[in-house]
């Protein structure tokens, strides 16, 4: 347990106000810091000690004072999801402005709270708003409501929205260019000189064709080389071909100066500040792999004359590329309230529900797999043998005949797969002509399986997606968060000058100090004044107040 190491803390953590107010008469020091750099503020927060936090602060604590991580008391009960301690711990920094009737507006100081540094425009990593945006706990959500809530929004309307849309743009621009340098790709000198005459005119979509006949040709122990393996670097002879040159060369281009952004953005903002926000959108990090593996092609392709492999390299990583660039637009949907929520389902179901499931898929289907490739096994021993004693060959059609559709340990995970689905008459069909005694083994092994895997299994992953989907419907600040979160990203791509502007747009100088920041939010009270057409103008030291008279009276706040 955590006493914080000193007598007045250790009175504060154990919640004994009579001795923590004998300390104070004896002058100790509320402020002292620990090892760890936490004052009395601190410990009252870690404990969850309401009432001695509001005798510490009384009696001369101060809330400015941050231990070794960087977190003043604001922020460690922000991290630590503690919404009591919050709450408290706001009221104490904020400023009543005015009060006219029900209706009060208070200020409250951006320095610990806003991702913004006012006096430079750089990112706080150790800011409230980044440590509940970011936070890992369910009760983080709670803290989505309020003053934050309020802060998103005019961070939203600043420049988020702005930026979100222009990224968007940009975004579409990208692929269309993109496409256009994948539709365009000439495919017919990929093949060998047989085969160049019949494949003439052929579809770009026979990419995915070619690779797979390219895999076959390697694989077959053919060692002549496939012939013209550079034809991608000739760009003349046809408008379509110096289309498909303009539009890599500006693909390459785009890659080029959002991998140099990235660089800066690391370099300003921290590698490890930048990876949590960008670990927090998966099709983010698809897209940033898929600008590096862009890259990459550049060098495979310049080295085509030395294997025709290379070519075949090309183009498994082009369709890669292709389908991880396609995947960037989940991250613009999130930020859209009406698509959003439903993009953070199939996120958390891919991997919450899948993952687990997958798991459990997988030991059913490696076990089944052997035990149903030495059924089939032994039944393709049964066929021969009956062949030989009927004086049949292999390639002779006659009623029961056995085709083993398990001849190798892949085909037979293949084939449990494509089962599981509920696609089984051929693999039953077989297992009804095998000859062999084994075969009635393989249909209870058969009847197994359909009942664990086909049945339970797979409704057993329907009823956790529905869970999911459901626990998720009904959390709308689950969204919000995710929303926070690309705000919060679009906030790290601006400059520290526009920052700066940023936060001069939603805030409001702190008293007298025009360097000092405050975030003002406006708040109907349930409770009503005797008057309600009093206005009151309020402050640490006097209240002003403006009566129906139009007489001004100022007295000192008790």
């Amino acid at each position: 347990m955590y006493w914080g190491e000193l007598p007045l803390s250790f009175a504060a953590c154990t919640n004994n106000q009579d001795c923590f107010r004998l300390l104070r008469a004896f002058r100790a020091d509320p402020n002292m810091t620990d090892t760890n750099g936490n004052t009395v503020l601190h410990l009252t927060v870690i404990h969850d000690l309401p009432e001695m936090f509001t005798l510490a602060y009384n009696s001369g604590a101060s809330l400015s004072i941050r231990n070794n991580l960087k977190l003043t008391p604001l922020a460690l009960a922000a991290r630590l999801a503690n919404k009591q301690m919050f709450s408290l711990l706001l009221e104490c920094e904020m400023d009543i402005v005015w009060r006219y009737g029900n209706i009060v507006c208070k200020a409250y100081p951006l320095l610990e709270i806003d991702s913004i540094r006012e006096e430079d425009g750089g990112l706080n990593p150790c800011s409230v708003l980044a440590e509940v945006v970011y936070g890992d706990k369910s009760s983080h959500l709670d803290f989505f409501d309020g003053l934050l809530e309020e802060l998103l929004e005019r961070k939203w309307e600043a420049f988020a929205k702005r930026r979100l849309f222009q990224s968007l743009f940009g975004y579409l621009w990208f692929l269309l260019v993109f496409y256009i340098a994948f539709m365009t790709r000439d495919v017919t000198e990929s093949y060998t000189d047989e085969d160049d005459s019949a494949q003439a005119n052929m579809s770009t979509f026979n990419d995915v064709i070619i690779t797979v006949q390219q895999l076959a040709h390697f694989e077959s122990g053919r060692s002549e080389p496939l012939q013209k393996q550079c034809h991608l670097w000739k760009y003349t002879g046809s408008g379509k071909q110096m289309l498909r040159f303009c539009c890599e060369v500006l693909t390459l281009l785009a890659v080029l100066i959002r991998t140099s952004k990235d660089v800066v953005d690391m370099q300003q903002i921290g590698m490890k500040r930048w990876w949590i926000a960008i670990s927090a959108f998966p099709e983010k990090v698809l897209h940033k792999a898929s600008q590096l593996t862009l890259l990459l092609i550049v060098p495979i392709r310049t080295a085509c004359f030395v294997h025709p492999v290379m070519l075949l390299l090309e183009n498994v990583m082009t369709i890669i590329v292709v389908l991880m660039t396609t995947m960037h637009f989940l991250f613009y949907c999130r930020g859209m309230k009406f698509v959003g929520p439903f993009v953070l389902m199939v996120y958390k179901i891919i991997v919450g529900d899948m993952l687990r499931f997958l798991l459990i898929y997988s030991v059913f289907i490696l076990g089944f797999a052997q035990a149903f490739y030495v059924v089939f096994h032994s039944c393709e021993m049964a066929e021969k043998e009956y062949q030989k004693k009927h004086g049949l060959r292999e390639d002779d059609n006659y009623r029961g005949k056995f085709e083993n559709i398990m001849d190798s340990p892949r085909e037979a995970l293949m084939r449990m797969i494509i089962m599981s689905v509920g696609e089984f008459g051929a693999f039953y069909k077989n297992l009804n002509d095998c000859k062999s005694r084994v075969a009635l083994q393989g249909k209870i092994f058969f009847s197994i399986y359909e009942l664990l895997v086909t049945l339970m299994l797979l409704n057993l992953l329907i009823a956790m997606m529905t869970r999911t989907y459901e626990k998720i419907a009904e959390t709308e600040k689950e969204w919000k968060r995710q929303w926070a979160q690309v705000i919060l990203m679009l906030e790290q791509s601006l400059t520290n000058a526009e920052r700066s502007m940023a936060i001069y747009s939603y805030s409001r100088p702190l008293r007298s100090d025009k360097a000092r920041r405050a975030f003002v939010v406006r708040l109907k009270s349930d409770k009503r004044t005797e008057s309600p057409q009093k206005v009151e103008f309020i402050r640490k030291k006097h209240s002003a107040r403006l009566s129906q008279s139009s007489h001004l009276h100022v007295s000192p706040l008790r």
